[in-house]
């Protein structure tokens, strides 16, 4: 098959956000004297933020209401703050600057909301590089449910069988296969405990697997 198109998840696929993620928010269960474990964490990362409400659940922990909006304003700013000096992960600007070299069309499909995305690739310098960036405000259903993924399929004007998807969580690599579309399921320290099983492929970082080597894979199989 020809490639034509690469839709990219945000969080942990293009940044390196969760580890930083669960690590701000072990502070604050710490700080209340609740505890989040993996386990807890893990099974809702790229998913809606309703498959696991991480106030709701400390609160449940101390027994009374929090300031919800302090505490997410604090969890943004922390993990602003660890991110700031990060760069796109290993191998994602190969990916990127191969695609745009090719003429492959580029988008975002992720369940975090536009402006955490954006604020992100403006730091980057990519925001631009993406053809398309959806978020959670495109949909009334995130990942693990398609709608993302069929909705990037429309919006560049491709077929599944045309397109790669790159994901980090297993809620991601689920709406992307039932959507369709082959899936590189990149694992990382957070994701790796409930990796994709239905992923075409797994690696634990772009840079395993160079871009010509993976369209040379799809568009000629066996050879």
């Amino acid at each position: 098959m020809r490639i034509k198109g690469f839709i990219f998840d945000f969080d942990g696929t293009v940044l390196e956000t969760e580890s930083p993620e669960y690590d701000v928010w072990q502070e604050i269960y710490q700080e209340y004297g609740g505890r989040l474990t993996m386990d807890d964490w893990s099974q809702a990362v790229g998913g809606p933020p309703e498959m696991f409400d991480v106030v709701g659940h400390l609160e449940n922990q101390v027994g009374h209401t929090l300031d919800r909006e302090a505490i997410m304003a604090r969890r943004h700013r922390r993990i602003m703050e660890i991110t700031r000096d990060q760069d796109a992960l290993p191998g994602v600007r190969d990916y990127l600057e191969t695609a745009k070299r090719l003429g492959i069309k580029l988008c975002i499909a992720s369940c975090s909301d536009r402006p955490w995305i954006v604020e992100h690739l403006d730091r980057l310098g990519l925001t631009s590089t993406f053809e398309h960036i959806l978020s959670m405000e495109d949909v009334q259903r995130l990942k693990p449910d398609p709608e993302l993924y069929l909705l990037a399929l429309q919006r560049m004007g491709l077929e599944a069988s045309e397109v790669v998807v790159f994901e980090d969580s297993h809620n991601g690599v689920a709406a992307a296969k039932c959507a369709g579309i082959y899936v590189v399921n990149v694992v990382n320290s957070i994701t790796r405990h409930r990796n994709g099983k239905e992923a075409d492929l797994v690696v634990d970082s772009l840079a395993e697997i160079p871009p010509l080597q993976l369209l040379e894979q799809l568009e000629h199989p066996g050879s």
